[in-house]
């Protein structure tokens, strides 16, 4: 029965340190602001482009459609442009600023996947028309504070669920007829798992 316990405890404890290790290594680039629910912002000479950001398509992938606000339409700052379907749920991509949504990524509709695969570049999702100072964002220094930041108290959530965890009867192996667990949506479950992003990285 110990060994057992101790297995649990090296696999939970394996599971959360490779998520956060990968999660700690994602790169977002020097050329686009950022928000706090992780979304970029690249900036044009009068619009702006939109997109997801590479720790959405880590939490959400695969990413498996895409839907837009009609174009050309008014919008104003937090307004709902897109909406971004995994298997899990959906999330909603909202405007970061006022003015016109004037295109989308129509690609997106017809091949989601572009997104899974590169968020920044060909998976962007819309642009906006704008006449607005741009402020509010952060740069790339000022994200990654945020980000290791909000990574940290993410890991610590998580460690402080591990005897809770093996206290239940998630970890009986497959020929005790039990399920493997080897991510961490596995482990938490998809509602916590949901929960816990949603709560620290803002991503609703």
């Amino acid at each position: 029965m110990l060994e057992e316990k101790n297995t649990c405890q090296r696999i939970v404890i394996d599971i959360i340190s490779r998520f956060v290790e990968n999660l700690s290594k994602l790169e977002f680039p020097d050329d686009r602001l950022y928000t706090s629910s992780y979304n970029w912002v690249k900036l044009e000479q009068d619009f702006v482009i939109v997109g997801i950001s590479s720790l959405i398509v880590y939490f959400f992938s695969p990413i498996v459609e895409f839907i837009f606000l009609d174009v050309p339409s008014l919008v104003k700052k937090r307004t709902p442009c897109a909406w971004t379907m995994h298997r899990d749920g959906i999330i909603t991509i909202r405007s970061p600023v006022q003015g016109e949504l004037f295109e989308i990524n129509r690609t997106l509709l017809k091949n989601p996947d572009i997104a899974n695969k590169d968020p920044y570049f060909a998976g962007w999702l819309f642009k906006i028309k704008t006449s607005e100072k741009i402020a509010g964002f952060y740069n790339k220094v000022e994200f990654l504070n945020l980000h290791h930041y909000k990574v940290e108290i993410f890991k610590n959530e998580l460690l402080s669920l591990i005897s809770e965890f093996l206290k239940s009867d998630s970890f009986s192996t497959l020929q005790d007829g039990g399920k493997i667990i080897e991510t961490l949506k596995d482990l938490l479950g998809v509602k916590r798992y949901l929960s816990l992003i949603s709560k620290i990285f803002e991503i609703h």
